[in-house]
């Protein structure tokens, strides 16, 4: 009899609950696992995008199937193509992987025997529809996003140096109601004076970036550091990171855009 191991994937972007989807999933292996006379003997998970090559479960199950001494498994039963993978290179590596290493590969909701030619067509369509819905959901959702951005809201992330976030009802009255809210940027009366005095120096009095850095950290002024629990710095202190946001690398990555209903100025034109 063959032994299986079962794998099962369920994506963060898409909000899916573990709890249910992964039983789910290796219910309908375990199903068509018996349908092939065989077992599942073992379960590997990832809460991860299937974008990604490097998720922790999936590669738990490649080191093991390496193994030829000791794995559990001769094969690996997933949900759907989609799990596996919504690249089609990426997929039928790791599918050319598995097999070269014995390991037979089987989708619970394929409908093809992938050792057979016709399998193999059906499967790589199924794999191209994968890609190919995974790149649409992208571009919708980066259209969603720039909407977002021209009404004036904030598309998520930390309020840059300078502003905080306020937020309010949700325009659709149907999120609104169940207690979900959208935000735009508002001036920090605390850390916009900063700002604006890092400007002047550098503007007008000619400062350099150290000299700006060195001098708040002689007054001890508060730096982004203190309110980001990511970055451990003890005490928190300024960088030329922090005080040249021109040279931050997300503007040579992304076109900025300028929302129709911004931000309030901190520095304004005659400065």
């Amino acid at each position: 009899m063959t032994r299986f191991a079962a794998y099962a994937r369920v994506s963060t972007r898409d909000k899916q609950d573990p709890s249910l989807w992964f039983p789910s999933q290796f219910e309908a292996g375990r199903k068509r696992a018996a349908e092939l006379g065989c077992e599942v003997v073992c379960e590997f998970t990832d809460e991860e995008t299937g974008a990604r090559d490097d998720r922790p479960g999936w590669s738990e199950l490649i080191a093991e199937a390496r193994d030829r001494s000791s794995r559990r498994f001769d094969g690996v039963v997933l949900y759907s193509t989609s799990r596996l993978s919504r690249d089609r290179v990426s997929a039928g590596l790791f599918e050319r992987e598995l097999r070269k290493l014995g390991v037979s590969v089987v989708y619970a909701h394929a409908g093809a025997d992938s050792s057979t030619p016709e399998g193999e067509l059906t499967i790589g369509v199924l794999q191209v529809i994968d890609q190919f819905e995974r790149s649409r959901l992208k571009r919708e959702s980066r259209r969603g996003m720039r909407q977002n951005t021209l009404a004036g809201y904030r598309n998520g992330g930390r309020a840059p140096y300078g502003y905080k976030r306020k937020t309010e009802p949700h325009t659709n009255p149907i999120r609104a109601a169940a207690g979900e809210t959208k935000s735009r940027l508002a001036i920090d009366p605390d850390e916009a004076p900063i700002v604006r005095e890092i400007f002047e120096l550098w503007a007008i009095k000619e400062r350099g970036v150290t000299a700006i850095a060195n001098l708040l950290n002689e007054r001890r002024v508060p730096c982004p550091t203190a309110t980001n629990p990511r970055l451990n710095l003890d005490p928190p202190r300024w960088s030329c990171e922090f005080v040249v946001w021109a040279r931050l690398r997300r503007e040579r990555r992304f076109r900025w855009l300028v929302g129709a209903v911004g931000a309030a100025a901190m520095v304004g034109a005659r400065d």
